[in-house]
């Protein structure tokens, strides 16, 4: 595993926690910290240890972190 793509999928994690922190409120909010953090989780475990597992399960949960996300974002203006 690249040491410089597990960097790189770090600093994405910790744009879009700040991103979606200063931005959004209400569901989504709550929902893309949640989930962000787990995404940094995730990525700071890539960067431990970059194994060909631990990629692939942080490019699983990216998957679903995306369509939970949307639907958040879904969500957001019926509850809100």
């Amino acid at each position: 595993m690249d040491p410089e793509l597990a960097r790189r999928n770090l600093r994405f994690g910790w744009a879009l926690f700040f991103l979606f922190w200063l931005l959004f409120a209400g569901t989504f909010l709550v929902a893309a910290l949640v989930l962000g953090g787990i995404f940094l989780g995730l990525a700071l475990q890539l960067r431990r240890a970059a194994t060909p597992r631990h990629a692939g399960v942080l490019f699983h949960y990216s998957l679903l972190y995306l369509a939970l996300l949307f639907a958040a974002a879904a969500l957001d203006p019926v509850l809100f």
